[in-house]
């Protein structure tokens, strides 16, 4: 960023609580990099303003708060959305100096941070960890959900997701003992795992597609080297779509060779409006069998996404799957 506007922006930020004394909605985007100096010099402006505002949404992901701005945010009383650039552990320090919160689980920073919430009044919540390390092992994320499935209202939780800013380094697997715990909440509209792979199978795939008939978007890590091979088949995509209906975007791995989808299961599952389709390292066999599914059960589909390298066959027969939905 120009250093010629490291000056205006301060004095614009001393002036907002004069201006717009009412600011509710309040979001920092680094639209061009910023040099860490100026980083600095723009903090205790950024302080100033955040100490005589009341929000109700806070974002900026590319200046690193310290503890005495988290902790103002986190005490404004009709905060609802935040969105910042801190560690887990940094996250749980602040969230255990509230009154209101108290560390009531010790294992796992995680799992302690989803108690300290007060997650019955959550409609989403959003982790994004910034290096592969920092993923929490399967027994973690059990736990957390678990904690989610506990204490969050079904009617209520609409979007959880755990992503990745960093390349998509695969995590621990989610089983059917990890993710049931989420079976309760038909009102799920977002789901994001990006960074963890199913080892799911398609009779599970179908508990938990009844189980969130809003679903719009679901996405989970689908790169070659991300678990175990799949469980699932065509059979997985069959479910989704059947008791799916609003999903829209999926990012889902299968291999079409381990299952048949019968004939008269196709009719409920047909004219699904899904419109973006990445299936990753999903394998296939035979693609005119694949292609005629998805031309039936997604036939608004505006994109297919494969991951296969350029040699392996999996990158011709989906190629040739691509080919043959879009002339469909």
């Amino acid at each position: 960023m120009s250093p010629d506007l490291i000056t205006p922006l301060c004095i614009l930020a001393a002036e907002i609580p004069i201006r717009s004394p009412n600011l509710e909605h309040l979001q920092l985007v680094e639209n061009t990099a910023w040099q860490p100096a100026q980083k600095v010099l723009f903090k205790p402006g950024l302080s100033k303003l955040l100490y005589t505002l009341n929000l109700r949404e806070f974002t900026c992901d590319f200046i690193e708060l310290d503890d005495e701005l988290i902790w103002c945010l986190l005490t404004m009383p009709s905060l609802i959305v935040l969105g910042i650039s801190t560690d887990i552990l940094t996250l749980k320090q602040n969230l255990l100096r509230h009154p209101l919160w108290c560390d009531t689980f010790k294992k796992g920073a995680l799992v302690s941070v989803a108690s300290l919430l007060h997650p019955d009044n959550m409609t989403a919540l959003r982790i994004t960890f910034t290096a592969p390390s920092s993923h929490p092992p399967v027994e973690e994320l059990s736990g957390f959900l678990t904690i989610i499935g506990k204490q969050c209202s079904p009617s209520l939780l609409a979007d959880l997701q755990l992503d990745t800013a960093a390349s998509r380094h695969p995590a621990a697997a989610i089983t059917f003992n990890v993710i049931g715990n989420l079976l309760p909440f038909s009102h799920l509209r977002d789901l994001n795992f990006s960074a963890h792979p199913f080892n799911l199978t398609n009779d599970e795939i179908k508990q938990l597609a009844k189980a969130w008939p809003l679903l719009e978007t679901l996405c989970v890590n689908t790169d070659p080297l991300a678990g175990p091979p799949p469980q699932t088949s065509l059979n997985g995509l069959l479910w989704l779509a059947t008791y799916c209906r609003q999903l829209k975007s999926l990012e889902f791995r299968f291999d079409e060779t381990c299952g048949q989808v019968l004939p008269e299961e196709m009719g409920a599952a047909a004219n699904h409006r899904l419109l973006f389709l990445s299936v990753g390292s999903s394998l296939i066999e035979n693609p005119d069998k694949v292609a005629k599914f998805l031309a039936c059960t997604f036939p608004g589909l505006s994109l297919l996404m494969f991951s296969h390298s350029s040699d392996d066959i999996n990158h011709e027969r989906w190629s040739e799957v691509q080919a043959q939905i879009q002339f469909a």
